[in-house]
């Protein structure tokens, strides 16, 4: 039932001054439920409360002395949300009946997902205007509850739009059913003997005003109107904080991520709580664990456009069902492929048996197929352990793409380009993500233990990675945007070597460089605040640094570190929020010509090649300047160029031309003097990323991707290629052109937004020298050619990279 209450709610600030004046310990915050609750004055609830029954005295407290604290978390199904209906009493028995299958069959799985839509629809109930918890474990005994997949949730009943009759037609083969139930008592020692003994409970209590501002803590009642009962699952109880332990049905955004804790004897919560235990079943409950390619094309495990494969179906029967025998199943799809062989063969599968097929399906793949996940549906067939037949439809997604094997890797949102390295032979992905995780994959996009390292804040920029202290083994340095900023260094094999706190905190990546010329590398980062640091290879701040940057303004990019005016000593460039670009020596003096002033924020990092620097600005242009402060050229787009550009010999000169992107949605490819080449610019769609460039063939190719995560494959002529357009994942990162697996073609690696993505574009090629962000695993920003001279890049390797 959704209580409507016609007094005004009580503001949040009145209810956390009760919390402080009653000395509670729990944390009162805005939550979609107090939204909804303060907007329409409604708060999904449901439970019709009652009296315990009559004559019941409850359960017999155990003899042994229970532990102090203990819950069945492990055995919890995720948190649900019951909208806006009152169907707590559906949910909390759902909840509870869940868990209580999976301790029964001894195993956790939270894929078990019963149908509370079940009980909603057809018990005979009040439904989304409630009912009495008894009465709803009593339907389950009766008549059981089938899957969520048979009936899904819509927060409707029977008289709204969601008859009984919707159920699926083979409910009957996921249904389950409770074998007894009772009242506990309310006695706080037979509510805790009762959990522990049988599992988690279905519970009522009140609920008022207060408690739907709930965010944390051990909950009491101070402040507020009585709104109505309300039924929930009681998992546990921690006698140190004297507070029972239970699952919510509204959504994870409300309380402990769905949870809460509440204090003994609070809400009357002890009053009515209800135990269970399963009845058996003899009907099996297979679901599809993964659907293996083995492709009969090039062998790379990845189902492409025009070739013919194997797929190996792997399905499960979860623990706690019945066994099933003779099992069998026919392949279908709407998709645009051919199936020559449609049946398939499994062994029998006992509860918790996995199976690999005995007889697997065959599929053709035309090559116009357009990359995506195809749908298939497996219409499987068996009989039980009595003989009796059971069938059902498993469906399953297969990939057709140009995607590397073993990628995309999902896992976090990734915002600094990743790198492939090489070491001992190996090739490894070195990577931050937006939860603070630096990581450490193979080729086939497993980690490698003992990564990720968990550095506490968010990492947006990309690691650099060298032989920072010449002790033949790699090293990895990184930015953490916290406030204030840190830089680390870690070797290569997961450990902390040091951690350097800055002034402020930091936007721009690191950049790693020998500036004193004695072969050990220095770490060099910019803080937003504008503050140039710079590191020994154990960590400590460099003489002169750190400094401000000469305008005390803001750094939003990544240095670059190169010898601009070919003196032999290395200058750290940077770009400043008030339009200057500096080039600061060693010794933290300005190189004379500099700065050059634009007169409008850098936000991007500028690059260079021998003596020339090309960086973006806000003002809509590109610059090219000499290492002499000279400005060679701009070039005006339509929008802003907060890239960093890359250099490659389109025209085949032997010189470098400038490649970079705009917000204007054009990639743009300019000489030196700042004429555009033919062909170029060439659109690609919202905000563009960093451009990288692969010697594919005979020339040059760019490649970018768009801010939705369209790859483009960019001819020197300005042609894109196939299979580009590619779309693949959301607010990309610059990629990097490198040969991950040794075959001759390259792979495209880059993150996305939900991980790391991995294109393998299957023509002969080798990378540039700019083919990663900031061109190097250093991430200097820097090539040198000889003055012009051009010449194709090695491959990244250990030894490339300790002789930077």
């Amino acid at each position: 039932m959704i209580w409507i209450l016609l007094s005004f709610v009580r503001p949040l600030d009145e209810i956390r001054a009760a919390i402080e004046a009653k000395g509670a310990r729990w944390r009162a915050a805005e939550t979609p439920i107090s939204k909804m609750y303060e907007e329409t004055g409604e708060v999904p609830l449901g439970l019709i409360p009652s009296k315990p029954p009559e004559g019941e005295k409850g359960i017999p407290i155990s003899p042994t002395p229970l532990p102090s604290s203990f819950n069945w978390m492990d055995y919890m199904t995720p948190v649900k949300s019951q909208g806006n209906c009152g169907s707590c009493w559906a949910f909390g028995a759902v909840g509870a009946f869940e868990a209580v299958l999976n301790i029964n069959a001894g195993e956790p799985n939270p894929e078990l997902d019963l149908s509370e839509q079940n009980l909603v629809s057809c018990a005979k109930s009040d439904g989304c205007n409630g009912w009495w918890i008894d009465s709803a474990l009593a339907f389950i005994q009766q008549e059981g509850v089938c899957a969520e997949e048979c009936f899904p949730y819509v927060a409707l009943d029977a008289s709204s739009g969601a008859p009984c009759s919707d159920t699926c037609g083979t409910r009957r083969f996921t249904t389950r059913k409770i074998q007894n139930f009772g009242w506990t008592g309310d006695l706080i020692d037979q509510i805790k003997t009762a959990i522990y003994t049988y599992g988690p409970l279905e519970v009522g209590m009140l609920v008022y005003e207060d408690f739907v501002y709930y965010s944390g803590g051990v909950y009491e009642h101070v402040s507020g109107s009585l709104l109505g009962g309300h039924a929930v699952v009681m998992l546990g109880w921690d006698d140190n904080d004297s507070c029972w332990i239970c699952k919510n049905s509204w959504g994870t955004g409300w309380g402990e991520d769905g949870y809460f804790r509440i204090k003994y004897g609070e809400c009357e919560i002890e009053s009515e709580c209800y135990w269970m235990t399963p009845a058996p079943t003899e009907y099996p409950y297979l679901a599809v664990v993964d659907a293996e390619v083995i492709d009969l094309g090039d062998g790379d495990g990845v189902l492409n456009p025009g070739e013919d494969a194997k797929i190996n179906v792997i399905l499960r029967n979860f623990p706690g069902w019945g066994s099933v025998y003779n099992v069998g199943g026919f392949l279908t799809t709407s998709a645009d492929v051919e199936i020559p062989d449609n049946r398939g063969a499994w062994n029998d599968m006992t509860p918790g048996d996995t199976s690999e097929m005995t007889d697997s399906f065959t599929i053709s793949v035309p090559d116009t197929a357009s990359p995506g996940d195809l749908g298939f549906i497996i219409s499987i067939l068996g009989m039980t352990e009595t003989g009796k037949s059971w069938w059902d439809d498993l469906e399953f997604t297969l990939r057709v793409g140009w995607e590397q094997a073993g990628w995309p890797v999902k896992e976090n949102k990734v915002m600094g380009s990743p790198l492939v390295v090489e070491d001992n032979g190996e090739k490894y992905v070195i990577y931050g993500d937006m939860e603070g995780y630096l990581h450490k994959k193979d080729i086939n996009g497993a980690e490698v233990s003992p990564f990720p390292l968990f550095l506490e804040d968010d990492i947006r920029t990309p690691a650099a990675v060298s032989d920072v202290d010449l002790d033949d083994t790699l090293e990895i340095a990184v930015a953490v945007m916290s406030v204030p900023g840190r830089v680390y260094l870690c070797d290569f094999y997961g450990n902390i070597l040091w951690c350097d706190t800055l002034s402020s905190t930091i936007t721009g990546g690191v950049a790693l460089a020998d500036l004193d010329g004695e072969g050990k590398k220095e770490v060099i980062a910019i803080d937003y605040s504008g503050m140039i640091w710079v590191f020994d290879c154990q960590g400590n701040p460099v003489t002169p640094f750190p400094l401000s940057s000469p305008d005390s303004a803001g750094v939003l990019g990544s240095p670059a570190v190169g010898d601009v005016n070919r003196d032999g000593i290395p200058e750290i460039v940077f770009g400043t929020s008030k339009g200057n670009l500096y080039a600061i020596k060693p010794d933290g003096t300005i190189l004379s010509g500099f700065p050059v002033s634009t007169g409008t924020s850098i936000s991007g990092s500028p690059s260079i090649m021998d003596t020339v620097i090309a960086f973006g600005c806000d003002d809509y242009n590109l610059y090219i300047v000499s290492g002499y402060g000279n400005v060679l050229a701009t070039v005006s787009t339509d929008g802003y160029v907060k890239c960093s550009p890359a250099f490659a010999d389109l025209n085949r000169d032997g010189i470098g031309e400038v490649v970079f992107s705009s917000y204007d949605g054009n990639v743009y490819a300019v000489d030196l003097q700042g004429n555009l080449l033919p062909g170029w610019p060439v659109s690609v769609g919202s905000y563009p990323v960093s451009p990288v460039a692969g010697y594919l063939g005979y020339e040059d190719r760019i490649f970018v991707l768009n801010g939705g995560g369209t790859l483009y494959y960019i001819t020197s002529g300005g042609i894109t290629k196939e299979p580009t357009p590619y779309p693949t994942g959301s607010s990309p990162t610059t990629p990097q052109v490198v040969d991950m697996d040794n075959d001759g073609d390259p792979e495209i690696i880059f993150g996305y937004g939900s991980g790391i993505w991995a294109v393998d574009i299957k023509v002969t090629g080798a990378p540039t020298h700019w083919s990663m962000d900031r061109a190097n695993p250093e991430r200097t920003g820097y090539i040198a050619t000889a003055l012009g001279t051009w010449r194709k890049a090695p491959e990244i390797s250990i030894s490339s990279v300790i002789s930077g």
